[in-house]
């Protein structure tokens, strides 16, 4: 969880390439695979309706139920032609319980479907709870959803990414070799501030890399 730019999805790859190159050296390892939930959308399918002695007719859209969460990870990732994962195979996986979910952007997902897509999730976490899942939301979203929908991710934990501190900023500038903007941050309170935000302060330091006369 934490603030637009906090650097969620950045821990979240991190952890995932630690999983993965866990997996390369153990073929009994857990296979890691990194999904997006604003991917998860109601599913809809179009029918064609016709009367007697017409050939053509109407189209109307027919809601269908929508996939639970073990089929809409393997339908994912079989979609994913680049990785040519082929369907009976990540049906295994999932079957056997061998797969550790890492999952970005729930708060991108439609935001009236976030709660079913909680309860799917819960429900998978329930039958299936030898698998290990991570989770990337924002925090006011997820909050919002606990607040008005009364439901809640059934995970053990939950980590909050604070903003930077002071030293942090400091060190990150030094590496980034623009010290004329830790100047500027010493005489600007708001600019400072906002400098705790990872991605602004990154942009910032983009910034004066290629306009160093500023």
């Amino acid at each position: 969880l934490g603030s637009p730019g906090s650097g969620k999805t950045t821990a979240l790859i991190h952890c995932l390439a630690k999983y993965i190159d866990a997996a390369k050296g153990d073929p009994r390892h857990d296979i890691p695979l990194y999904l997006n939930l604003s991917k998860w959308r109601r599913k809809e399918r179009p029918r064609l309706l016709r009367w007697p002695g017409a050939k053509t007719g109407p189209i109307e859209v027919e809601d269908i139920t929508e996939l639970d969460f073990a089929d809409w990870i393997i339908d994912e990732c079989v979609n994913i032609k680049r990785a040519g994962l082929k369907r009976a195979v990540v049906t295994k996986w999932m079957t056997d319980q061998r797969v550790s979910l890492f999952l970005d952007g729930l708060d991108e997902a439609e935001e009236g479907f976030r709660k079913v897509i909680v309860e799917k999730i819960n429900i998978f976490l329930r039958a299936n709870p030898e698998v290990s899942i991570i989770i990337c939301s924002r925090l006011a979203d997820y909050e919002a959803l606990v607040n008005t929908a009364n439901v809640k991710l059934e995970l053990e934990s939950a980590v909050s990414i604070q903003p930077l501190n002071p030293l942090q900023i400091e060190e990150y500038l030094k590496a980034a070799k623009t010290p004329q903007l830790q100047s500027l941050l010493d005489n600007d309170p708001e600019l400072k501030e906002m400098a705790r935000n990872p991605l602004d302060l990154s942009v910032m330091a983009l910034a004066c890399l290629y306009s160093p006369e500023q």
